[in-house]
């Protein structure tokens, strides 16, 4: 009699999305995410540096394309930070708030339900900065709207919908007014981590 046939293999077992069975499929491909998160920011130029201490900085972010090779993302960003210079009175600070979107590179590593992804991205936004109690000097303006260039470098992990992103961040700035009178700008420099959930 002939040989019997060989057994076929076992099916692959499914992924954590596949088990789920929650989420289009097309999300599951693509990779999207909500985060919120925060961290610390200075100015690179010596004037502002001088003038301000660092300060605290947050950002909520909904990015596309966490599993593919190119995403993007797109933030609203702000921060804080407290001035030094002499002439001020309690409490006055430097607040600033804006959004930006950014284009990243990815290399995403599956590992079974987790994923480890180093990443690199650069953009562009808007930020306005703004003085408590119209603070102002000969060198500094009350207000100021400007250009911003966000780019940078980050690691992120997720383990089914959990995900956390460490990240370092500068930001080159254009059409400066607040320290217009001795040239300088309003460029940062910072590092930060974020928390959200991955689709």
């Amino acid at each position: 009699p002939p040989a019997p046939a060989p057994a076929a293999a076992p099916p692959p077992p499914p992924t954590y999305y596949e088990s789920a069975g929650t989420y289009p499929a097309w999300m599951t491909k693509i990779g999207t995410a909500l985060m919120l998160g925060g961290g610390w920011e200075d100015f690179t130029q010596s004037l502002p540096k001088s003038e301000t201490n660092s300060g605290g900085s947050w950002n909520a972010r909904i990015a596309a394309g966490t599993r593919q090779f190119v995403g993007l993302e797109a933030a609203y960003v702000g921060g804080a930070r407290s001035f030094t210079v002499l002439g001020t009175t309690t409490n006055t600070y430097l607040v600033n708030s804006g959004l930006e979107g950014d284009l990243s590179v990815n290399i995403p590593l599956v590992f079974g339900a987790s994923l480890l992804e180093p990443f690199g991205f650069v953009g562009l936004g808007w930020q306005h900065y703004s003085t408590s109690n119209s603070f102002r000097t000969a060198d500094i303006t009350a207000t100021d709207d400007v250009m911003t260039m966000p780019y940078g470098a980050g690691l992120m992990y997720s383990y089914g919908m959990f995900m956390l992103d460490a990240r370092i961040t500068w930001r080159q700035t254009y059409y400066n007014n607040m320290f217009a009178a001795q040239g300088a700008k309003l460029n940062t420099f910072g590092a930060g981590g974020n928390i959200g959930v991955e689709f």
